[in-house]
């Protein structure tokens, strides 16, 4: 979770590769980004100037996008491991850290790496960088090999002493840029100053927790520091400032004792509210004034929806995962299909079959699934292509199911074999697909390009319309 900088956008990612931009003040969504991170989004980050922000995953790829929802770039082919930290060096280069235990200052009009840092010996899971205004502009970093380095780009590196005994999990600057936070598996958080502009960073007292310190944030006067643990506990120190010192002391202490983790912490707004983000509970806000929790009330998300032909019932996924049918005048649950997905496996597209008796189901490991409807039981499985299914749908005359997939390519299948009739390959990810009851194919992908195809003797034959942006939903009237 990160706020852009005036404040008026929250940024937030989650495991199932989604990014989210909320409106704070009303906690509603303003932009719900899917099916563009093909793995777990890790981080994020708005630009200084707050017109753009950035998302890095599990997929090894960082997308930059503006206020719109609409991808500006994504940088892609030079890590070797996952995305687990960004940040913006400026307005137009990021910096990206990965597990493969570098980090990269990308350009972010040329999609070009300007640098690569390496210095630590395991993975790379947070990044920050000083504002401008306190002097040099430094970049630090924290590693699971216990150190954190301060960098001055392209390569100077320093090492911060008295670090800690344990993997360092995150690190934050202080809006003001005066104060750096970390914190680690040690069960420490230790906070640093910079006593004066262009000089080295002062370890001003070590802050004893419990547990593992997952999430730090300073609200905006950089006067209090929020720390959340791995089992969403978070407490609040403020700081006390003499003519000798800065000390911190406890100002709060909350207890969840969940066992999930807390993923990010920040406060809200004026400070009277923080959230936590943990793996339970995508937004848990916490209101300091009365001490009470208000809970997201849609946690069961829909991530991707299709009516039946007359439009009378309309089949869910929830959560990527629960697949449920409802009847739409009754507004009630039919069937609930039986839990059968693999760990860490989301269903992606889903589709009614003209009949209604069945449904059929994509998954994000390129799975296909077949399901009666009247039973909830899975009549069949089988692996239809090799990376995440975006779009499918059956034919009008229901002889054939139509794929469209990250792996670049578009599948006919055999309705009651599922044997495979055609495929049409293209230079980049589909992303849906539609038949009109002529038997037409229609298809868009991530380049702006939709395709018109005729399956003939198991080739296709085409037409191609260069429209953009990248299109993700198709349909014939």
């Amino acid at each position: 979770i990160t706020y852009s900088p005036d404040a008026k956008y929250l940024l937030s990612t989650a495991r199932n590769g989604t990014v989210i931009l909320w409106n704070p003040r009303t906690g509603e969504h303003i932009l719900s980004l899917e099916k563009h991170h093909q793995a777990a989004a890790t981080c994020c980050a708005f630009s200084p100037k707050g017109d753009l922000f950035a998302s890095g995953s599990e997929d090894e790829t960082v997308i930059v996008w503006n206020l719109t929802g609409v991808p500006i770039t994504m940088l892609s082919g030079q890590h070797k491991g996952k995305i687990l930290g960004c940040a913006f060096f400026d307005n137009g280069h990021i910096l990206s850290a990965s597990s493969d235990r570098t980090l990269k200052v990308w350009e972010i009009s040329s999609r070009q790496v300007k640098a690569t840092l390496r210095g630590h010996s395991s993975a790379v899971v947070g990044v920050a960088v000083t504002p401008a205004f306190i002097g040099r502009k430094r970049v630090v970093s924290a590693s699971t090999d216990w150190t954190l380095k301060i960098w001055e780009v392209p390569d100077k590196q320093e090492d911060l002493v008295h670090s800690h005994y344990g993997a360092v999990l995150v690190c934050k600057f202080a809006p003001n840029g005066r104060f750096l936070a970390t914190g680690s598996q040690d069960k420490s958080v230790k906070v640093w100053a910079l006593l004066k502009a262009n000089s080295s960073w002062t370890l001003t007292q070590t802050l004893e927790h419990t547990l593992w310190i997952t999430s730090l944030a300073f609200n905006s006067e950089g006067t209090q520091l929020l720390v959340s643990d791995i089992n969403s506990n978070f407490k609040i120190w403020e700081r006390i400032e003499d003519k000798s010192s800065y000390k911190w002391q406890p100002l709060l202490e909350v207890h969840r004792n969940s066992i999930y983790q807390a993923l990010v912490c920040s406060f809200l707004g004026d400070g009277t509210n923080v959230v936590i983000s943990a793996e339970d509970d995508p937004l848990a806000v916490y209101n300091i004034p009365s001490k009470s929790w208000r809970t997201d009330t849609s946690k069961l998300f829909v991530s991707t929806v299709a009516h039946s032909w007359e439009g009378d019932l309309v089949v869910a996924a929830l959560d990527h995962v629960d697949v449920v049918v409802y009847d739409v005048n009754t507004h009630q649950s039919i069937t609930t299909f039986k839990h059968v997905f693999k760990d860490r496996e989301r269903v992606t597209a889903i589709a009614f079959s003209p009949d209604k008796q069945q449904v059929i189901t994509g998954s994000s490991l390129g799975t296909l699934r077949v399901w009666k409807v009247s039973s909830g039981t899975l009549e069949s499985t089988f692996e239809a292509h090799t990376r995440t299914i975006n779009g499918i749908c059956y034919s009008p005359n229901r002889l054939h199911i139509v794929s469209a997939s990250e792996d670049r390519s578009l599948r006919v299948w055999d309705a009651i074999s599922l044997r495979q009739m055609g495929i049409f390959i293209s230079s980049h990810p589909f992303l849906c697909c539609s038949v009109h009851l002529g038997g037409l194919i229609s298809c868009g992908n991530r380049n702006g390009e939709v395709f018109f195809l005729v399956l003939r003797s198991s080739s296709f034959q085409y037409i191609k319309s260069p429209l953009k942006p990248s299109h993700t939903h198709l349909l014939f009237s």
